[in-house]
């Protein structure tokens, strides 16, 4: 679902743009990584949720953070704190998707994935420690 939304999103970009992705096949590591992250934190949020009507609450922190990440990169470039923005949850995803539409320098791509790499192993290791199995009544 992450895949289509992403392309129908990018289509609609170059519409808009009258211009294609220069990269567009790094989309697809990208997106299953930000996916299998969130997913893992979805997973370790749901070991303290107590009811499907929480889900939303116990979500949010990690969602704002992460989004507010993104948009402050976006807005304000890695000139100045680039290692921290790049370290915090989709910091370097705004730079990798740059890449991905402009063109630019491959052999950084590794740098730029390593972060989210870490948090996805951040987010599995949380949802292997705090989902728990309930019977269900």
């Amino acid at each position: 679902v992450g895949l289509l939304q992403v392309g129908i999103i990018m289509t609609g970009l170059a519409i808009s743009a009258s211009t294609v992705p220069v990269h567009v096949w790094l989309l697809v590591p990208v997106v299953l990584l930000v996916d299998v992250m969130f997913a893992g934190f979805a997973i370790a949020t749901a070991g303290v949720t107590t009811s499907p009507e929480h889900a939303q609450f116990t979500t949010l922190p990690l969602f704002f953070v992460a989004v507010g990440v993104s948009f402050w990169v976006t807005l304000t470039g890695t000139q100045d704190l680039g290692l921290v923005k790049q370290a915090l949850p989709l910091g370097a995803i705004p730079e990798l998707m740059t890449i991905v539409w402009y063109g630019g320098d491959l052999s950084t791509v590794p740098l730029l994935l390593l972060p989210t790499v870490a948090w996805t192993v951040v987010a599995l290791f949380a949802a292997k420690v705090m989902f728990r199995w309930e019977p269900r009544s």
